[in-house]
């Protein structure tokens, strides 16, 4: 069969080998330790029910979660089995959810107990078979179909181009998008950063949502960012729009990021990052959508959309 390019496969290679040692820890009450024995049984039972449920090849599971280690446990298993796992962000509303499940076409959805009732009653209507709850205190009907399971799972052979993820853009411009990620494109993702970013054994990852809306950004000018090998991303003539901009490294410039159509500045568009983009927050009427997508062949930067959810010509002054 050839090398086998489930991204779980890789994952599950760079693990210890003193599997008892610590995974993750919870910052938040109750403090919880996760060891990599953890996260590899739990996954193995998840992954053995979602193949017990008789899916068919490529099935999509959506999941529509608060984030928790149960939750990271949950992807980790329908890599590990073969299925494409599809993340929902937790804001979406009723209408949204029936749109996504309903052009994804999921045959497994897991979701939080408190929104069970439509969330199941939409999957249904779609076509989906199986609905499963998953809390952030470790409790739902996943977890508690997947505990007799065997914590023993072999991953499923999976191809370099063959489906892992789809990220639905924000749709700032018009009905969201799936972006379709492959094992091998995330693999191959992951593999640069832990070079570039040099990881080593005991290093440490804290992983926080941040508030952009309160973060604050050093007043440097457009200049003073390329002379030190950066760019600002965003509108680089507002400062008004300095608490919502990110930095990339000039070096990265190439390969991650875009022009802005509509004003010509470089920006990070996170049209397929897992983090929701914060252009989801500008809201623009149908007719002014149609006019983007008629007008721009790609996404327009954070503070373009702004100036035109004021009432700004589409064409930059």
């Amino acid at each position: 069969m050839g090398l086998n390019y489930n991204l779980f496969s890789a994952l599950r290679a760079a693990f210890p080998k003193d599997l008892d040692a610590t995974a993750i820890e919870t910052a938040d009450a109750p403090l919880l330790c996760y060891s990599w024995r953890d996260l590899d049984n739990a996954s193995a039972r998840i992954a053995n029910l979602l193949d017990s449920l008789g899916l068919p090849a490529g099935a999509r599971v959506a999941a529509q979660t608060e984030k928790s280690v149960e939750a990271l446990m949950l992807y980790l298993a329908v890599l590990r089995a073969g299925f494409v796992y599809l993340p929902l962000n937790t804001a979406y509303t009723v209408s949204e959810i029936e749109y996504f499940i309903g052009n994804a076409e999921p045959s497994v959805v897991v979701c939080s107990g408190k929104n069970f009732s439509w969330v199941s009653r939409t999957a249904f209507k779609a076509g989906t078979e199986h609905v499963f709850t998953l809390n952030e205190d470790r409790s739902g009907s996943l977890l508690e179909r997947a505990a007799p399971r065997s914590d023993v799972h072999t991953p499923a052979h999976k191809e370099a181009d063959e489906l892992a993820a789809i990220l639905y853009t924000s749709g700032t411009t018009g009905r969201s998008k799936g972006t379709m990620l492959s094992h091998g494109s995330i693999r191959s993702n992951a593999l640069t950063l832990k070079d570039l970013w040099g990881w080593q054994d005991g290093d440490v990852l804290i992983h926080a949502l941040i508030d952009g809306s309160k973060m604050s950004v050093p007043e440097k000018t457009k200049e003073e960012f390329t002379a030190d090998g950066w760019f600002k991303t965003g509108d680089l003539g507002k400062s008004d729009a300095r608490s919502d901009v990110s930095i990339v490294h000039a070096d990265d410039f190439a390969a991650t990021n875009s022009a802005c159509p509509r004003c010509g500045a470089a920006f990070h568009c996170r049209a397929n990052d897992a983090v929701p983009c914060a252009c989801g927050t500008v809201k623009l009427d149908e007719t002014m959508q149609k006019t983007l997508r008629d007008q721009f062949a790609s996404c327009l930067c954070l503070g373009c959309l702004r100036q035109l959810a004021t009432g700004e010509p589409t064409v930059a002054s």
